[in-house]
């Protein structure tokens, strides 16, 4: 893959993505590819799974899930892909990495849906913007990007009074009676109640 990818750089690609089969060393090529300014991204079949990417996670800005075997237009989408989407998004989180997850193969108005429902950020659809509403390209794009928005939206909203209810949560629980206060007196000894650290913990968390 080495010899193609600097006539990609110089023909303008913003991002070179590879197939790590397609080199020797995944490493060297991405040094490769960054050494010529460009953003990295790499790019797993199906049957490809997330520990041939695993090590390079926090290397790269991009990952590419295919969810039809490379080849030709028009495939069926391969559903079994989706938990790769969420594992790759649950990495994400939990390393509080950055590289973005992109999706290809068989997206159309509701694939793409489960897609990023379970984390995509980028969707790559040939077959129905070309083909859909009589090959109205401009309609289709824009049918997909409102589907993109409406679940950002939703999660967004989601996240938002989630993390709310927990400040209140904590709030009242901070200022309650029993909050690390002498709560009775056994033969003149004192009992002090200890809030348990996993809830404590918890709050602090959803505090950040």
């Amino acid at each position: 893959v080495h010899k193609y990818i600097k006539d990609y750089s110089d023909a303008g690609a913003d991002i070179i993505t590879f197939h790590p089969e397609a080199t020797e060393n995944i490493l060297e090529t991405i040094k490769l590819i960054r050494s010529l300014g460009k953003k990295v991204g790499i790019s797993l079949n199906p049957n490809t799974e997330i520990k041939a990417a695993i090590n390079y996670l926090d290397k790269i800005d991009l990952i590419l899930i295919m969810s039809v075997n490379p080849g030709f237009g028009g495939q069926k989408f391969i559903s079994e892909v989706v938990n790769k989407v969420r594992e790759l998004d649950k990495i994400r989180k939990e390393k509080k990495l950055s590289f973005e997850i992109e999706i290809d193969g068989g997206i159309n108005f509701e694939t793409s849906k489960i897609a990023i429902e379970a984390g995509a950020d980028i969707l790559v659809s040939g077959t129905t913007i070309f083909k859909e509403n009589n090959g109205d390209l401009k309609k289709n794009i824009k049918i997909l990007k409102q589907i993109w928005m409406f679940i950002k939206s939703v999660f967004l909203n989601f996240g938002y009074i989630f993390y709310q209810v927990i400040l209140r949560i904590k709030k009242i629980y901070l200022n309650s009676p029993i909050y690390n206060k002498k709560i009775s007196k056994i033969d003149n000894k004192t009992i002090i109640f200890k809030p348990n650290q996993s809830i404590l913990n918890c709050l602090i968390k959803f505090d950040k």
